[in-house]
């Protein structure tokens, strides 16, 4: 701010003060959002406000140093940005074991540029503003004093410092509100977020930063060798214009980056989904196939063994007891192939067994209400996604649970409305995505999963349905709950 110069200076010095303030408020709340795991607030607030409000008065004060106009500036941002950083490394990255080492470095950076670039360019709006109002408010007063209005010097002292107090006032609240909605924005669209973003990525969000930073430098040079508001007039106009769009520039690239991730991430979600109906379809014919045979096979074996059972049971000796206990192990095989939960559909008959067996491997407590509504209009294909998905996920959650571990499935009908209810066991938290309302996932290749719920959602809607997700807690066990709703009088949706 020191380096505006002109009539402005001595409002610009008495500012600067209250600008370093914000600054310092300003930068912890917003940094601090970058981060999944904060350290104690309270303290650490009051800790980075003091030692970031110092730095900045010593760096101003060593910028002030160097006479090169463009290098003074050019230290003073550059430091800034390295204090940030060190800062960032001190009080965050520490406490951020979730973040991986890149992925935390891209953050620190985009952090503390994008920072540094909202205070520049918000800042030389701020001297303009005052150049202004300054210019504006001593004319005011020097027709005061030609008309005699204001008629001693008493008075002209007086009215100077009212005046001088009221652009104060007005100029950092004018700062900090513009601050806090440019942070909030990105607050919004970049950090809330969690997409994996590259170091490619991170490069093209940090373009505008920097672009502004640089024109940032531009201005000072201007500022500290002409004063090019009397030269060219035509810039109180179209410096805080440019000064907005470049704001504008650095909020539009995340947001808009964010929406091409998003809609990236859709595109790649439809195609899963679609490989797996396509995968699920191809299976179905075989799995009929087998599912026909197989009942077939274990009425004819157990015909069989009923007639030789009936036949040793009139042998007697030693042998006739050898060939009983070896068709006893044979009933005992063929056992195996019942399938524990019939619920009137081959699809949902293979899935409810596999998913068992493996839930049995894993020494979790399944148990199942589902029959088939076979008379309604909901196609095996979707209900195959639905409980797919729904309880690969309850497995997976269900693993990571030390002490009881159950998964509870159950479906009713209320009217023509058809409810699936998948409960199971759970640790740790769940993070819900704003923009989807579903939970964000724990898993680390989050492209490939993290997607069961989008399509059981998709499946829902298919039927003007819907799900519903809550969490219940009692006596230190978290359970997990999904219920998805479909509308059976939907025939067969595309």
């Amino acid at each position: 701010m020191r380096e505006a110069g002109g009539s402005s200076m001595f409002r610009i010095e008495l500012i600067f003060v209250w600008i370093c303030l914000v600054n310092s408020l300003g930068s912890g709340r917003y940094i601090e959002h970058f981060f999944e795991t904060k350290p104690h607030r309270t303290l650490s607030r009051s800790v980075w406000c003091a030692l970031y409000f110092v730095s900045q008065i010593l760096i101003t004060g060593l910028a002030d140093i160097v006479k090169i106009p463009l290098a003074g500036t050019v230290v003073r941002i550059v430091l800034q940005i390295a204090v940030l950083l060190l800062m960032q490394v001190f009080f965050f990255c520490g406490h951020s074991a979730a973040d991986s080492g890149r992925k935390n470095r891209n953050k620190q950076v985009f952090a503390a540029v994008s920072f540094a670039a909202g205070t520049e360019i918000i800042k030389y709006m701020l001297v303009l503003s005052f150049h202004i109002l300054g210019d504006a408010a001593g004319t005011g007063l020097l027709k005061l004093v030609d008309s005699g209005i204001i008629d001693t010097l008493g008075k002209v002292e007086w009215w100077s410092g009212v005046l001088e107090g009221v652009m104060t006032c007005a100029g950092v609240v004018i700062y900090a509100a513009v601050l806090a909605l440019y942070l909030k924005i990105i607050i919004i669209s970049y950090v809330q977020k969690d997409d994996p973003l590259g170091t490619y990525d991170h490069i093209f969000l940090l373009l505008p930063s920097v672009g502004t930073l640089c024109i940032a430098v531009t201005l000072s040079g201007m500022m500290r060798t002409v004063d090019f508001y009397d030269v060219v007039p035509a810039t109180r106009f179209w410096i805080p214009v440019i000064c907005f769009f470049l704001l504008g520039m650095i909020v539009s690239s995340v947001i808009v980056f964010q929406k091409l991730l998003r809609l990236s991430a859709e595109e790649k979600r439809r195609v899963l989904l679609e490989n797996q109906v396509r995968q699920i379809q191809s299976e179905v014919s075989e799995i009929q196939e087998i599912y026909a045979d197989m009942r077939g096979l274990r009425h004819d074996m157990r015909s069989h063994l009923a007639n030789i059972t009936a036949f040793v049971r009139t042998t007697s000796g030693s042998d006739g007891r050898v060939l009983s206990d070896y068709i006893g192990k044979m009933e005992r095989t063929i056992s195996r192939l019942d399938f524990p939960c019939q619920t009137g559909n081959p699809i949902t008959d293979i899935i409810m067994h596999q998913k068992s067996r493996q839930a049995a491997k894993r020494q979790i407590a399944f148990t199942a209400d589902f029959t088939y509504p076979a008379e309604q209009r909901i196609d095996a294909y979707d209900m195959a996604i639905i409980l797919n998905n729904a309880l690969e996920n309850a497995i997976a959650a269900c693993e990571k649970v030390d002490g009881t571990r159950e998964i509870c499935l159950h479906a009713y009908r209320k009217g023509s409305l058809f409810f699936i209810e998948i409960c199971n066991d759970f640790s740790g938290g769940i993070t819900i995505d704003s923009s989807t309302g579903l939970p964000v996932s724990t898993r680390q290749d989050r492209q490939h999963h993290g997607i069961g719920l989008s399509n059981i959602l998709r499946c829902a809607r298919k039927y003007m349905g819907d799900i519903d997700i809550s969490v219940m807690e009692n006596e230190g066990r978290k359970r997990f709950l999904l219920v998805v709703m479909l509308n059976t009088n939907v025939s067969h949706p595309k």
